[in-house]
């Protein structure tokens, strides 16, 4: 993918990441790793804790490699969340919220306005100038998408972005299977996958929804992002 001119991620729950496996990762050019974390501790359906994956954290920040953790906010995590990021700003790591979806689709459900008020205190934690990774466009989706106002945007997924399954299947995200290999993928391919695919409204995918966004509604997100980054350094030019 390197040797295409493209850059590279993965997420990972940090299990078997060992210093040689990452000095692997890096070499082969990977760029970017994010670990989920949902909770301080582990507990049933919740495994992946800041308890079972601190060294892991430490061990991925000490190297030169974009990283960040991301922590999902649901039913069993909303207590926890900002707890995971004040944890994790301590270790000198970025954090990324993602909202619970069903199969990529956010859904309404009894807690979400609770969830809407993690999703506004990252807000404003990104506003005081806590590394935080969400780009502030994504909180803006989110706010949207859970108060009943969706944006409406155009996927970029198999174009500006696409995922790679562990059998090397090429697919626009996790919940769009493919039976193609990537190596079969062209660039005329890629081209063709820049309209809309009919399931934007909603859409849950984070990592598809991040990269997609810059591309629609381009001016008026431009605007947001820069109003919130001035007044990120109002405090500072006082």
């Amino acid at each position: 993918v390197r040797g295409q001119g493209m850059t590279t991620g993965m997420t990972t729950n940090g299990f078997l990441l060992t210093e040689e496996k990452l000095g692997e990762l890096i070499d082969a050019g990977m760029g970017r790793i994010q670990m989920s974390v949902d909770a301080l501790k582990p507990k049933d359906g919740v495994p992946k804790s800041l308890t079972t994956l601190r060294k892991k954290i430490e061990m991925v920040s000490r190297h030169p490699i974009w990283f960040r953790v991301n922590t999902v906010i649901c039913d069993e995590t909303i207590d926890e969340v900002e707890e995971v990021a004040k944890t994790c700003w301590d270790l000198g790591v970025a954090i990324n919220f993602s909202v619970v979806h069903d199969h990529g689709r956010l859904v309404k459900m009894p807690n979400t306005p609770r969830f809407l008020e993690r999703v506004e205190w990252l807000k404003q934690q990104k506003q005081d100038g806590k590394p935080i990774s969400t780009p502030f466009y994504l909180i803006d989706y989110y706010e949207r998408a859970l108060n009943d106002k969706p944006m409406d945007w155009t996927c970029q997924a198999g174009s500006k972005c696409f995922y790679v399954s562990a059998e090397g299947h090429f697919q626009l995200c996790y919940h769009q299977p493919s039976t193609r290999m990537l190596t079969d993928i062209t660039r005329e391919d890629l081209a063709k996958n820049r309209g809309k695919k009919g399931c934007e409204e909603n859409c849950g995918v984070d990592c598809v929804v991040h990269t997609s966004l810059p591309f629609s509604n381009r001016s008026d997100l431009i605007k947001l992002e820069v109003k919130r980054r001035a007044s990120q350094l109002l405090p500072v030019l006082r």
